[in-house]
């Protein structure tokens, strides 16, 4: 699934992305994001590793909650709140 096509408008996806936490990826992260794609038997890269910067009583907008949700439980983050988008 690819971005909404509000995004596509000027300032969408700025303004779809205020109160969001932008990390940068290091290594480290990246192994982390290897554990968990192993334990929880998935492949999604990029779900993984919005999984692990999701903060406690933080909020994932997605249009995979069911993987989010499996991922969440994985990694032991189940306070973390997902909204379908």
């Amino acid at each position: 699934m690819g971005a909404p096509r509000s995004w596509e408008r000027p300032g969408g996806l700025r303004r779809a992305l205020r109160g969001c936490h932008a990390i940068g990826l290091t290594e480290d992260g990246a192994h982390a994001i290897g554990r968990l794609l192993g334990f929880s038997t998935t492949a999604d890269v990029a779900d993984a590793a919005v999984v692990l910067a999701a903060r406690s009583g933080g909020q994932i907008a997605t249009g995979d909650v069911d993987e989010i949700a499996h991922l969440l439980a994985a990694a032991n983050l189940a306070e973390v709140a997902i909204l379908r988008c």
